[in-house]
């Protein structure tokens, strides 16, 4: 009995997923220019895709006896018709000299309306993959498909469009400022520069980085090991940073209350801490911009002052091989 109970939940289960879900007939690509065979790999890994973003439940067309060009969207609205699906999504690749077009287009049956369509270009057949990946996140929503991709899904026409070297490793140049709570020193904010060489591991960015802010009365100088978090995938992504760095700081000690002249400056050096986030800009090329704001914690003090800070950084990355 509790078989058969569990048996019942589970088609019960099914039966609900497949209600909730609109059927999309899907009939194998057409293909011009290209190994036949990659009619059946394509097709069936673009149905897998869908599936797995659990929006539609997808009917496979039958497979045509001869690899080519589509047949009129008439007919093949008819066939979706037939099968019951909601939906009917084509798909047509056509190599023209170095460069694949891929097209879709994504159909109403009821209407015979398209209501989306996209059309994406590749270099070679490795680019296929995630551009199938980025139509099935994209279709059926206000989004085009190459707004739709993520670092996973770069293919090597966007790489080179963006001229990417899929670079791991980068260097960079920042500029700032930094705003240390100092008590009785005026000229508070104080301005410079650093350098940094980065490694993106894809889930985590780690940056080493040595920077000096000097303009005003504070100097502050440092190197540090940072770790940041991309908040996702995309193109453009907000982050959060931790890390930890060697550095010191001083600030000068006036004479007499009209500061006529200093006599010296105090200074002291030794761990400080880091934390705070940022947005990254243009991940997915060699070339991207970092914006910056870090909270910064010394573990020392300067003139008896334990002076903790706030750092802003606008920093530009070139990507290596």
């Amino acid at each position: 009995m509790k078989r058969i109970s569990t048996l019942f939940v589970v088609l019960a289960l099914s039966l609900m997923s497949c209600i909730a879900q609109p059927r999309l007939y899907l009939p194998y690509f057409g293909i011009m220019g290209m190994h036949p065979d990659y009619q059946l790999s394509l097709t069936r890994l673009f149905k897998s895709y869908v599936e797995s973003n659990a929006r539609y439940s997808v009917v496979l067309g039958l497979q045509p006896e001869m690899v080519g060009a589509l047949p009129e969207a008439s007919l093949l609205i008819a066939d979706a018709k037939a099968a019951g699906a909601a939906y009917m999504m084509t798909g047509e690749m056509n190599r023209l000299g170095e460069v694949l077009i891929v097209s879709f287009a994504m159909y109403e049956v009821t209407s015979g309306s398209i209501v989306w369509s996209d059309v994406l270009r590749a270099y070679n057949p490795d680019d296929l993959d995630p551009i199938l990946q980025k139509v099935a996140r994209a279709m059926g929503t206000d989004q085009k498909a190459a707004k739709a991709g993520d670092i996973y899904t770069v293919t090597e026409y966007d790489s080179r469009e963006l001229k990417q070297q899929k670079a791991h490793y980068s260097f960079g140049l920042s500029v700032g400022a930094v705003y240390p709570f100092f008590q009785h020193v005026e000229d508070l904010t104080t301005a410079g520069f650093g350098v940094m060489a980065t490694y993106d591991s894809r889930n985590i960015i780690l940056d080493m980085k040595g920077e000096t802010y000097f303009t005003g009365d504070p100097k502050v100088y440092f190197i540090s090991l940072d770790a940041l978090y991309p908040l996702n995938d995309e193109n453009a992504t907000p982050f959060l940073l931790g890390g930890l760095g060697l550095g010191g700081m001083n600030i000068p000690w006036y004479q007499d209350d009209n500061h006529l002249y200093w006599y010296d400056n105090h200074r002291n050096g030794g761990l400080m801490l880091f934390f705070g986030g940022g947005y990254l800009i243009n991940r997915h090329s060699d070339v991207n911009l970092r914006l910056g704001a870090r909270g910064m914690i010394p573990f020392f003090e300067v003139d008896d002052q334990l002076a903790p800070g706030i750092l802003l950084n606008a920093t530009i990355n070139f990507g290596r091989r």
